[in-house]
């Protein structure tokens, strides 16, 4: 007799605990799955109040700096420009919102946008439209299967 028949024997309650095992991991995967959108405004709210924090005292960080200062990206406030927006285009902190979901969730949907921007869908919809024809914004693919594409830079 090898060592592994002294260590496994064919029980049925074997198949019954794994079994248990791979329905608990199927439940982990689901609820993995779920929780991305979760973590994703978690992140997203963080960089909300920071960015409504530090107006109230002053500082005129864009929601773009607030998200690079917390991603570890250094920026210069005194040197810095805004090279993605035309020097004709008006920033507009719903369009800034916008783009920076979509930076962190290119699949996101105006109805999705709304709810975290707290816009009705219709708004979100202007200003992807604007966004698009300002060249900042590109949508890839179709509808209902495709992404958007942010446009870093001036068109």
């Amino acid at each position: 007799m090898t060592p592994l028949e002294k260590f496994y024997t064919d029980d049925p309650r074997w198949h019954e605990k794994i079994g248990d095992i791979h329905a608990l991991l199927e439940r982990v995967k689901i609820s993995e799955e779920q929780s991305g959108d979760v973590l994703h405004l978690r992140k997203l709210s963080r960089i909300l109040s920071i960015h409504a924090s530090t107006a109230i005292e002053g500082n005129r960080l864009t929601l773009g700096q607030v998200a690079d200062v917390i991603n570890g990206k250094y920026i210069d406030i005194a040197t810095e420009t805004r090279a993605d927006v035309p020097v004709n285009v008006p920033v507009n902190a719903v369009s800034d919102k916008i783009l920076i979901l979509l930076r962190a969730n290119p699949k996101a949907t105006a109805q999705k946008l709304a709810q975290v921007v707290g816009v009705n869908d219709k708004t979100i919809k202007r200003h992807l439209k604007t966004l698009r024809e300002q060249g900042r914004l590109e949508r890839v693919g179709s509808d209902k299967t495709g992404h958007w594409e942010v446009i870093e830079g001036p068109p």
